[in-house]
């Protein structure tokens, strides 16, 4: 893997080259306050022109202008006409796209695979998909056939490995691509449902890298991790974790340690700290490399004061109302990336 790092217009852009990642990405051009595409020389593939352009997915990105979406190739060539609602990321050669209200797929010659009859739809992955009419849900394949009918309360993928799960009277039902129902089992779906301040950190069905992150009522509501045979791995002891990727796991022990990463024997490999945090929606360690948000915290504390003197002095009429603002509005925070040994190797604060 080659790792490189750019500064267009002011733009610090860092790619990892890998088989499977192009080596194209979207930025912000400030000439023109528009998305553009540049290669890893830092050349402008497109200069500033799209509204909106998605990750580079099976060679084509998703562009929008004026609230309608369309398809390029990493050259920058249009594929698909600006003209539709919305468009998906391409997966396994079809998009979901959205036209006069309704869902169906085309694919990247803007050929109509599924015509436009659903109210909703997701990506394909593994040959199936989601789709929705009304309030229900069901199943299809890439031939637009319906594998599971359009009786279920929800339907959605889970993690990387992209199971497909659908939901009916408080039980969930793991997919799979020739439509089989398996229903979950040794799980109080219904209980843990009913938590709604802790439901996303305390129920996950999905098995990264062979272990999965569950939490069970009789662990006080703390996260732990168990294999495919609902066996016990890395007791139940963290407030919140994340899948495993290349190995490493996300947790919070408790808010006072801070941010740590651990093994799949539960061993710490970077000790917790308080300074960072874990972006929700990333994916973790990728390619040897983690993104957080990393906090400047005695800067932070000291802003609380300046921010207290601040309401006290706009009260008294010492400072006008933009100066309040400023200084109330002040951040203190950075993206950073880190490597497996805890060593900070970019900042967007340098």
């Amino acid at each position: 893997m080659k790792k490189i790092i750019l500064k267009v217009s002011g733009i610090l852009i860092m790619f990892f080259i890998s088989s499977n990642l192009l080596a194209q990405t979207a930025v912000y051009d400030r000439l023109n306050g528009k998305m553009g595409v540049v290669n890893v020389k830092g050349e402008f593939i497109i200069k500033g022109k799209y509204d909106i352009i998605s990750v580079f997915f099976d060679n084509v990105a998703v562009v929008s202008e004026n609230e309608k979406y369309g398809l390029i190739d990493s050259n920058g060539k249009l594929l698909i006409p600006i003209e539709y609602d919305f468009i998906d990321e391409s997966h396994e050669g079809l998009l979901a796209a959205k036209k006069n209200g309704q869902y169906g797929f085309i694919d990247k010659n803007n050929k109509i695979v599924v015509p436009f009859i659903y109210d909703g739809a997701g990506s394909f992955h593994n040959g199936i998909t989601w789709i929705q009419n009304g309030e229900v849900y069901g199943v299809i394949n890439k031939k637009g056939e319906e594998i599971i009918s359009t009786i279920y309360e929800d339907a959605f993928f889970l993690t990387e490995n992209r199971i497909l799960f659908a939901k009916k009277g408080g039980k969930l039902y793991k997919i799979d691509s020739t439509g089989v129902l398996n229903s979950i089992k040794d799980t109080d779906w219904r209980q843990l449902e009913k938590d709604e301040s802790t439901k996303d950190n305390l129920f996950a069905f999905f098995w990264e890298e062979g272990l999965d992150v569950n939490a069970r009522p009789f662990s006080g509501h703390k996260v732990g991790y168990e294999n495919k045979n609902r066996e016990i791995i890395i007791p139940a002891k963290f407030n919140m974790g994340f899948a495993f990727h290349d190995e490493i796991a996300v947790v919070y022990e408790n808010e006072n340690i801070g941010l740590g990463f651990i093994n799949k024997r539960g061993e710490y490999i970077i000790k917790p700290n308080v300074e960072w945090k874990f972006i929700e929606g990333d994916m973790g360690f990728v390619n040897g490399l983690c993104k957080i948000l990393k906090i400047d915290i005695k800067k932070t504390n000291e802003h609380e004061k300046n921010k207290q003197k601040a309401r006290e002095d706009y009260k008294n009429k010492l400072i006008n109302q933009m100066e309040f603002y400023k200084i109330m509005e002040q951040k203190f925070t950075s993206y950073a990336y880190i490597d497996r040994e805890g060593k900070v190797v970019f900042d967007s604060s340098n």
